[in-house]
């Protein structure tokens, strides 16, 4: 070792690749543990996501955040209905999930795709009208968890 050797030149942080560390790091928690994390870091999510919801919500975001800041934005806008975008789409899309009987991630993500394509419209268009953002959780998903009543109430 000798001082010689040392650069002089300020440390360098690449923040997209410790973002992608931090959220492999995150994926390695159990459901159960992410969860206990996210209530540390934020004591108002225990309030706000019905404790029946929460850790379906965990299962699939886990795989989307990359800091538990990010998990709040994801799960909200499904458990507060607060709808930015078109009733008619919404509309025709709960006259398709009202008739399923057999609720599954499979058969709702079907009825989605075949509604959305009715429309004219992508999954995108969907996010933006039901969330305000582009892109989000797993839609079919996201409905399973919910159940059926409250992802009607969601599309109404």
């Amino acid at each position: 070792f000798s001082l010689e050797h040392i650069n002089s030149a300020p440390a360098t942080f690449d923040e997209t690749k410790l973002l992608w560390m931090n959220g492999i790091h995150i994926r390695q928690f159990s459901n159960e543990e992410l969860r206990d994390k996210l209530i540390e870091f934020d004591s108002s999510l225990k309030k706000e996501i019905p404790e029946e919801l929460f850790l379906g919500f965990v299962e699939i975001a886990k795989t989307r955040i990359k800091t538990l800041a990010e998990f709040k934005n994801l799960v909200l806008p499904y458990v507060q209905n607060k709808k930015t975008g078109s009733g008619e789409v919404s509309g025709a899309l709960f006259s398709r999930i009202k008739n399923i009987s057999d609720w599954n991630r499979e058969i709702i993500g079907e009825e989605l795709k075949q509604g959305l394509t009715e429309q004219n419209l992508r999954f995108p268009d969907l996010y933006k009208i039901l969330t305000g953002e582009k892109q989000g959780l797993p839609l079919a998903e996201a409905f399973e968890i919910l159940g059926k009543e409250k992802t009607l109430e969601l599309l109404q």
